[in-house]
């Protein structure tokens, strides 16, 4: 039986001014925290600045676009359209709001939750310097579905929800990893050193985009992530290059 404890559905809506557009992250966790799905609304553009993840990332585009650059090629996908980050390489990203704002859902996966696929996928394996490196951009009809199929648990949370969840979020991984184009991954070289996971460094730029300069305060954001100040700054360093108050 599963349990409220077991899966953790969190929404975060951050100082948010009265009268101003809805929108924010939605979060979903799978116990073990191999799978995390991100649904992302925004009413204006939201870019970050370069940094990189330990996990992988699946981002389905539902409205607006979605930019990435990575490796020295800049992606934007509009609705229906897939692109992935990788684990260990630096890129830029944003989602672009236009008029009508955007929205998106984003699987993150740990490398360990990877490493027993790849084999039955043909893809190369992961090893202590190296990583597949999934490149380009695709349309799929089945992710796109998927995708809008997590967005209505995720918001209507019916009895049984986190179990329809995870499985839609097994089979958005499987179907990425089934119909990648080959001739798009490769296998690079990758920084493995420890920083920030996706999910903390979303919320943190959440927290600090909606906070007045004058009034951040580290402890205050450490407290909400639920992380001591120096591992976050440890992290968030390796992950942006940059420091928290910076």
């Amino acid at each position: 039986m599963f349990s409220e404890s077991l899966v953790t559905t969190i929404r975060s809506r951050l100082l948010v001014p009265a009268g101003e557009p809805e929108e924010g992250f939605s979060f979903w966790t799978r116990p073990d925290g191999q799978l995390c799905l991100q649904h992302v609304r925004v009413a204006e553009d939201t870019l970050y600045r370069t940094h990189s993840h330990p996990e992988y990332g699946i981002v389905i585009c539902l409205k607006g676009e979605v930019t990435k650059a990575q490796l020295g090629s800049t992606y934007v996908i509009g609705p229906g359209e897939v692109l992935m980050s990788n684990s260990g390489v630096e890129h830029a990203s944003g989602y672009l709001a236009g008029t009508k704002g955007c929205e998106a859902i984003c699987l993150t996966v740990e490398r360990r939750a990877l490493a027993g696929l790849l084999p039955g996928f043909k893809l190369p394996p992961l090893t202590e310097k190296a990583s597949p490196v999934f490149t380009g951009k695709i349309r799929n009809d089945l992710l796109r579905d998927c995708a809008l199929d997590i967005v209505r648990e995720i918001e209507n949370r019916e009895l049984g929800h986190e179990l329809v969840i995870e499985g839609l979020a097994t089979r958005l991984l499987i179907e990425t990893l089934r119909t990648w184009p080959r001739a798009e991954i490769a296998c690079g070289r990758v920084d493995l050193r420890p920083n920030l996971p996706r999910r903390d460094f979303v919320r943190a730029y959440d927290f600090m985009r909606w906070c007045k300069k004058d009034a951040f305060r580290l402890q205050h954001l450490c407290r909400f992530l639920g992380s001591s100040e120096e591992r976050f700054t440890r992290l968030f360093l390796a992950a942006t290059h940059s420091t928290p108050a910076k």
